[in-house]
């Protein structure tokens, strides 16, 4: 089976993601989802374009959406997160009022100057997303990322979430961090049907045994040895955000964007273009995984910075 996630930022006619799928959960993502033969697509929009939830997806997804009516400083910013993330699988769709030629200099030496445009219609979005090659890792050791969790009535714990590596088969036994219990993989449902294994890429719903939905937070990883690792401190290459107005400091306190976690973490020393920050609580991480500093209380541009977890 294969699996496309993606990505919709700035859709200001808020109809982008039921044109492209079915509408499905929604928190501070809303997701939507389609299966056309042996493909199973998932898009992804954050809600109000809030900044953790369009960080998680961007963290997230394969494919970028760009929707761009006007140039604003939140388009602005959602094009270098893009480029701190390296995401240079993506399209862009503008309207008729966009100066090109603005934008070009906007995107000029990020990755976002590489998507192509594409028109406002199901078949050219879909044509285009298809032409994309995504790289998966079927064969590695098993990680999936929860967003969500819950309890359902005759089931039990079940949690919604990301493959982000292996193949995730029905009675595996994994673990779960940071909290450090043994699961078991009791079902695996994707589009409401059950499956015996899911791989790299898919979003899944997984039923565990071992486990209560009270126990999970979002960002929660279920993997096997040797794919993360419990610490207080995270040493990452940093490169900073030149357009950034304020420090990158020890003892500064910013909002780290891994995968689907997003805590607070404060700067505990720097030393070239090594940075070292530091938790109060145990958090998984997983090595040469890109991550983005954010800057909540940042007066317009949040993005700090970028690197690669050493």
């Amino acid at each position: 089976m294969k699996s496309v996630n993606t990505g919709i930022f700035h859709d200001s006619s808020g109809e982008l993601l039921s044109l492209l799928g079915k509408k499905g959960t929604m928190t501070d993502i809303q997701f939507s989802n389609r299966k056309e033969g042996d493909v199973f697509y998932a898009f992804l929009e954050p809600r109000e374009d809030k900044l953790s939830a369009k960080c998680q997806i961007i963290q997230t997804m394969d494919i970028a959406v760009l929707c761009i009516d006007q140039i604003t400083s939140e388009v602005g910013e959602t094009i270098l997160l893009l480029d701190a993330m390296k995401k240079n699988l993506g399209i862009m769709i503008l309207s008729d009022v966009v100066d090109k030629e603005m934008l070009s200099k906007v995107t000029k030496g990020t990755v976002v100057s590489g998507y192509k445009e594409v028109g406002r219609d199901f078949n050219q979005i879909i044509e285009a997303i298809n032409s994309f090659e995504i790289k998966r890792n079927d064969s590695l050791k098993k990680v999936v990322e929860v967003d969500q969790f819950f309890n359902v009535k005759g089931v039990g714990t079940v949690i919604l979430g990301f493959v982000k590596q292996g193949t995730i088969n029905k009675f595996d036994k994994l673990k779960m961090l940071p909290q450090g219990k043994e699961i078991v993989v009791r079902s695996i449902q994707m589009h409401d049907k059950d499956f015996d294994s899911a791989n790299d890429g898919c979003r899944v719903g997984l039923a565990l045994k071992g486990v209560e939905a009270e126990e999970f937070t979002k960002g929660t990883l279920l993997c096997e040895d040797g794919t993360a690792e419990l610490v207080t401190e995270v040493q990452i290459e940093f490169k900073k955000n030149k357009f950034f107005s304020g420090a990158a400091e020890a003892g500064k306190v910013f909002h780290v964007s891994h995968g689907m976690q997003f805590p607070p973490l404060s700067i505990k020393s720097i030393d070239g273009n090594k940075l070292v920050l530091e938790s109060k609580n145990k958090m998984a991480i997983r090595k040469n995984q890109r991550v983005v500093l954010i800057d909540l209380n940042a007066p317009k541009l949040h993005l700090v910075g970028s690197g690669k977890i050493l």
